[in-house]
């Protein structure tokens, strides 16, 4: 008798599924790097960070890289929470680990702040939405601006 393996193509889908459960999803709502001409109301003040905090006590040879997409998602939970159709960046802090000479490639904590705002017609409004990925590559190319231990603020 020939062992079969039907239940395999299933338990593979929730392993998947599983595991795409835990990363964030893209921004529910837009994330602008400038504030819309168009009529709009402010609900308040966001932020959302990702990463650990590196402390001069750190003895970590390397810590782990901090993601701008899970800094935006949470700064965007937070804009829903509120009632908010957008959010505009006003701040954003990007830390990097040094031991020695050498900084980490990436930054191992982001810190974003923003406003939470309601857009009353955001289909006939222009909005400069923020690309995570460029505020990542802006942070790595400003990094040297940076002391040992220190965020680097790009915005």
């Amino acid at each position: 008798m020939r062992p079969t393996y039907r239940c395999v193509p299933v338990l593979l889908a929730l392993a998947v599924s599983t595991v795409s459960a835990g990363e964030p999803a893209a921004s529910q709502i837009p994330v602008l790097s400038a504030m819309p001409a168009c009529a709009l109301e402010r609900v308040g003040s966001v932020s959302g960070s990702d990463g650990r905090e590196p402390s001069a006590n750190a003895r970590e040879v390397s810590m782990g890289g901090a993601d701008y997409r899970r800094a935006f998602a949470g700064m965007t939970n937070a804009a829903i929470k509120r009632g908010a159709n957008a959010v505009v960046l006003t701040g954003h802090n990007a830390q990097f680990f040094t031991r020695g000479n050498s900084a980490s490639r990436r930054p191992v904590y982001i810190a974003l702040d923003g406003v939470a705002i309601k857009l009353a017609d955001a289909t006939h409004c222009a909005l400069q939405v923020q690309d995570p990925d460029a505020l990542l590559k802006r942070a790595v190319q400003n990094r040297g601006a940076a002391t040992p231990m220190q965020g680097v603020a790009t915005n």
